[in-house]
């Protein structure tokens, strides 16, 4: 390192990141299942009715499981983009270097 180099020490922003995606990934699976019981109730004659109620509500529920399923698996994946964009030292002048 030449002398008008800064130091360069560990990216807390991206050890941040790293340590936040076991969590979020578990919620993730969480969201992506939050509708399961719904499903399964409904394909087990949970409800029928001949107006058509029963399948329009669902159909509404597997199009919000849908949904939630895709924000949730896109919330990690934009998550480790951002960490691995990130370097993993930094200069010591740099606020990554001190967040958190």
């Amino acid at each position: 390192m030449a002398e008008d180099e800064p130091e360069q020490v560990e990216n807390r922003y991206r050890t941040a990141m790293s340590r936040a995606l076991p969590s979020v990934e578990r919620r993730a699976d969480d969201v992506a299942a939050v509708f399961d019981d719904v499903q399964a109730a409904m394909r087990q004659g949970a409800w029928t009715s001949t107006s058509h109620a029963a399948d329009d509500f669902a159909s509404g529920c597997a199009t919000h499981d849908t949904a939630a399923a895709n924000a949730g698996g896109d919330c990690v994946a934009d998550l480790r983009a951002r960490r691995d964009g990130e370097p993993v030292t930094v200069p010591a002048t740099d606020s990554r270097a001190y967040w958190g």
